[in-house]
């Protein structure tokens, strides 16, 4: 079905898109660099539907998300499977509308279909929410007030009424105070920040966990596609006279330092050597350097000395 967007929302992941996060994924995904029209929430009228389509007609109000790598919603039109898009209800602009599916169905997926949890799992639980005031943690402060649940969640002092008034009990201002230090005995952890945090975040969460196995540790950022790319990274950027062994290293923010390590010689003693990272003309060397976005940061030649 054709849909006429009248408005799509910006979500934190296609600014993480722009950056170049998960480019080998979504690139297999797509079968094809560029263009890639970002955007996966809609909001916006039907102007043409096809033949199998009997749930809509042309001129209903609807809204919607969609998975497909190869149809964003930063456009004036969009093409989408009639699965993905519902009715929008009346009582809402469509600017809201927009504003709802994509964190909507990223915070029921996360709970029910990843977590397999269900609602009467869930019911009178206390539950943390890392960034509360975010797309995902506003939806999730009410989904689980919902559900009668003890809620914390970590937010800056000029957001507290926001999730106070949304539902959330206890707030935490993450500028003031370690939550760490301040919850413990909790059955969900929603962590919408994970991999893309600090270091130790993941680590803080699941402390303040009960030692059960009915406890959750539910993320919605993993390291898979920061690895995948960082792997990417390392191998176009390995001097074509160092050999294939490679190792990427992790940065506390950033994590996109790669260290590559030239293969040494068994048996023979290394003697340390500044150099300006330009390839020794010794066969026998063990090589390191470290780059961050291309640029390099120290390296080091270990110059192996003759039997």
């Amino acid at each position: 079905m054709l849909v006429k967007i009248r408005a799509s929302s910006v979500n934190p992941i296609d600014l993480m898109k722009r950056e170049g996060y998960g480019k080998v994924v979504f690139e297999k995904q797509r079968f094809n660099s560029f263009p890639w029209i970002l955007g996966s929430d809609f909001a916006g009228t039907v102007k043409e539907v096809g033949s199998k389509v009997s749930k809509f007609s042309k001129g209903d109000e609807v809204w919607g998300c969609t998975s497909d790598p190869n149809r964003g919603c930063y456009a004036q039109y969009g093409v989408f499977n009639q699965d993905e898009v519902d009715f929008k209800p009346s009582n809402i602009s469509f600017n809201e509308a927009a504003s709802l599916p994509y964190v909507a169905l990223t915070t029921w997926a996360a709970l029910i279909r990843w977590a397999t949890l269900r609602p009467q799992d869930i019911q009178n639980k206390k539950v943390f929410i890392q960034a509360g005031a975010g797309g995902v943690g506003t939806f999730a402060i009410q989904l689980f007030s919902s559900w009668n649940c003890e809620i914390a969640t970590t937010c800056s002092n000029k957001n507290r009424n926001l999730v106070e008034e949304l539902g959330a009990q206890t707030v935490i201002d993450y500028s003031k105070q370690d939550f760490s230090s301040v919850l413990k005995d909790y059955d969900i952890v929603l962590d919408s920040i994970g991999d893309l945090g600090e270091e130790g975040v993941m680590d803080k969460c699941i402390k303040i966990l009960k030692p059960l196995d009915t406890s959750h540790y539910i993320t919605l950022n993993q390291p898979l596609f920061r690895t995948m790319d960082e792997k990417v990274q390392c191998e176009s950027q390995t001097p074509s006279w160092c050999c294939k062994r490679w190792v990427c290293c992790k940065t506390k923010r950033q994590r996109k330092a790669c260290q590559y390590l030239q293969c040494t010689l068994k048996g023979r003693e290394p003697c340390i050597q500044p150099c300006d990272c330009s390839p020794p003309q010794s066969s026998r060397f063990a090589w390191t350097g470290r780059y961050v976005q291309g640029t390099t940061l120290s390296c080091s030649v270990q110059v192996l000395t003759s039997a």
